[in-house]
């Protein structure tokens, strides 16, 4: 049995595919499997996965399913992982050789942490490498007050990490930062399969709700940005997260973080109304905007 099981959900992403398995097989940290689930990709992603298994058949797993979604794929991910932690990896990001034994070290030094996360790079189609994201915007003294422990650039926050997880911009939290405990998602469940966008931030609410979170503060995940997207965000996107975001509301009686909650779903609301403008939905741009002023 592998100590890690490294989950790829991929969905038409053979271009950037093979960066990411590379990536996972330079690891310092061998002790490892990959499991790759198949969102129902059109491309070559089935022809690019044959080449990796035929020269790491014990390493490399790959489910194909019909396309669901990332949380579906996820999910058969878990359900077939065998390692005693999970991490995660989306098709197109990249771990640098030291990130799964950096948080695999950490969650055997502090059994009492389910899930640990690290700070990460940004890159984008031209590769340019950003500035360390969370260290760049301070987050570590931003979240001082409630840091119960702290070695280095290992830290270990106290049971009131959401609210310093809600009010901070970017969301700290990536998914190819994560490793977690296997046993957390019997506590926890999985990933919510009716959203589009949001997923794994309402996934690691609710874990962060109710288990110690620990933090390492060096860059172990390099998230891959696509700028020919960022103006393409759909109506899906901004409505999943709406959801989210008044659904947590509805089940939450803080007053600090609903005054957060409140914040995130004006500026989505604004946001949403600008998506509608541009689109020429006057009626529904003056509806959102009406509800972001609300």
């Amino acid at each position: 049995m592998p100590k890690i099981s490294v989950i790829i959900p991929t969905y038409n992403c053979a271009t950037y595919l093979p960066d990411a398995v590379s990536s996972i097989l330079k690891q310092a940290d061998q002790d490892f499997e990959i499991i790759l689930v198949d969102d129902g990709s059109t491309d070559n992603t089935k022809e690019t996965v044959s080449c990796f298994i035929s020269k790491h058949p014990s390493k490399i797993r790959y489910y194909m399913q019909t396309h669901s979604g990332p949380g579906a794929a996820r999910n058969r991910g878990i359900q077939e992982a065998t390692g005693e932690y999970i991490a995660f990896l989306d098709a197109d990001d990249l771990i640098p050789n030291e990130s799964l034994k950096r948080r695999g070290e950490f969650l055997d030094k502090y059994p009492e942490v389910d899930l640990v996360f690290s700070d990460y790079h940004i890159i984008n189609e031209k590769s340019n490498t950003s500035k360390p994201v969370l260290e760049t915007n301070n987050f570590a003294n931003y979240c001082n007050d409630i840091i119960s422990y702290r070695n280095g650039d290992e830290i270990i926050f106290n049971s009131n990490f959401l609210i310093k997880y809600l009010g901070f911009n970017p969301h700290p939290i990536f998914m190819g930062a994560v490793m977690m405990r296997s046993a957390l998602i019997k506590a926890t469940g999985v990933f919510r399969k009716d959203m589009l966008r949001g997923e794994d931030i309402d996934y690691w609410i609710r874990i962060v709700r109710q288990h110690k979170i620990g933090y390492i503060a060096a860059p172990l995940f390099i998230y891959r940005r696509d700028l020919s997207l960022l103006s393409k965000l759909s109506e899906d996107y901004y409505l999943d997260a709406i959801k989210l975001y008044i659904q947590l509301k509805q089940s939450n009686c803080q007053k600090q973080i609903n005054r957060i909650l409140d914040k995130k779903l004006s500026s989505l609301y604004f946001d949403l109304g600008y998506h509608y403008k541009n689109n020429l939905l006057m009626n529904r741009a003056r509806k959102a905007l009406l509800s972001s002023i609300f």
